[in-house]
């Protein structure tokens, strides 16, 4: 039974449709949140980032329920899949960066690769003319 079901769902199919719903669903989580985040005038960042997630889930979930993604699977599979490409959508739209130790890991290797080390390079320049 499953040998049949992947037979009909083939790897281009299926990064073509995420292709599509991916970006699509970051976009609407970030809008979406945004909106939601002005009008309510929500302060707390940790509210805002729950926020942003359940905004990408439901997104990636309503893309199932309106045939953007579908995948030849159990209508519970494809669910799921739309549920994680949410996930993968919020956390690639802004609900990573707000963990404080993400957000560090993220400056550190910045400055390591040019943040402040060229900023240190571009101020000994300046003295040097």
């Amino acid at each position: 039974m499953i040998g049949t079901l992947l037979t009909t769902v083939t790897v281009g199919s299926v990064l073509t449709q995420l292709g599509i719903a991916v970006p699509s669903i970051i976009a609407a989580t970030n809008v979406l949140t945004a909106a939601i985040h002005g009008i309510f005038k929500i302060t707390n960042n940790k509210v805002v980032h729950i926020l942003s997630w359940v905004i990408g889930v439901l997104v990636g979930l309503l893309f199932v329920l309106c045939n953007g993604l579908t995948f030849g699977l159990p209508v519970w599979a494809d669910y799921l899949v739309g549920g994680v490409a949410g996930l993968i959508s919020a956390a690639a739209s802004n609900g990573v960066y707000d963990w404080e130790k993400i957000k560090k890991l993220l400056d550190a290797i910045t400055a390591l690769f040019g943040g402040q080390a060229l900023q240190k390079k571009l101020a000994e320049k300046k003295e040097t003319e």
